[in-house]
């Protein structure tokens, strides 16, 4: 494949499954920036970009240069929002169910609405702690069907009927970047560059990242929080991993996390 455009790659995830990190390493690896297929225009050249030529915004922490706007990655977190495309090639970053959770519990109520200011569907308390409101968050997650996508189960569900989307682990990721990094190049069938791969790992670590947010939107730092994957073993009882379980074994298991 030599040249990339917007109808054939793309990166879907569930929200605050590590899409960004990878996206970030891709975009550098291919020197081109990537675009949030779900993401509204905010200025009226966008708007006409999206309209006549169907070309999404950039991604609000992208830092690649857009040189040429009709060569970029996709990324979304809706099915039907990926271009069609008798080339496409589509990646799909899974992190473990109990950590998206905790990830977006925490990103919701301390990033979407004291940093962005919008409001939350779910009604959070301020006078709660984590461990007192999650699971009533978790329930309202699963359950609630106005969201534009699926709940996690569903979500991976539909990843998996498509044999021809390439799967990613989050956690594999953390263990082995450099070389989840080359299976997604291989599988894009693109030209192999260890050395260029190991680079951008390093440049693209969670330290680095955090501080060069940190540096550029202090504010918006919060946007990464721990990059880690266990986190959930502190916060889940029995009563909230049977309820993950009733919901979302199946999957769990196809991917090895453990559901003790």
């Amino acid at each position: 494949m030599s040249q990339l455009f917007a109808s054939n790659l793309c990166v879907i995830e569930y929200p605050r499954s590590g899409a960004n990190w990878l996206l970030k390493m891709l975009s550098d690896y291919l020197r081109i920036p990537y675009r949030d297929l779900d993401k509204k225009p905010e200025s009226i050249t966008g708007s006409l970009l999206k309209k006549f030529v169907n070309i999404p915004p950039l991604a609000r922490f992208n830092s690649t240069k857009c040189l040429n706007p009709l060569k970029y990655l996709g990324k979304t977190h809706v099915f039907h929002n990926i271009p069609s495309s008798t080339n496409k090639k589509i990646i799909y970053v899974i992190r473990d169910p109990r950590d998206v959770m905790v990830s977006y519990y925490h990103h919701e109520k301390n990033f979407t609405r004291k940093v962005l200011n919008r409001q939350t569907a779910f009604n959070f308390n301020d006078d709660l702690s984590v461990k007192e409101e999650l699971f009533a968050y978790i329930q309202h997650r699963f359950e609630t069907k106005s969201f534009p996508y699926l709940n996690w189960s569903e979500h991976v569900k539909q990843a998996l009927n498509d044999p021809g989307i390439f799967i990613i682990k989050y956690e594999d990721l953390l263990k082995t970047p450099s070389a989840q990094m080359a299976k997604a190049i291989e599988f894009l069938e693109l030209k192999m560059d260890h050395k260029r791969i190991a680079s951008i790992v390093s440049h693209h670590s969670f330290e680095k990242e955090k501080r060069r947010l940190k540096e550029s939107r202090q504010d918006y730092s919060i946007h990464l929080r721990k990059g880690v994957s266990g986190e959930w073993k502190g916060l889940f009882n029995k009563e909230m991993l049977e309820y993950i379980y009733s919901y979302s074994e199946d999957q769990m298991r196809i991917f090895e996390y453990e559901t003790v």
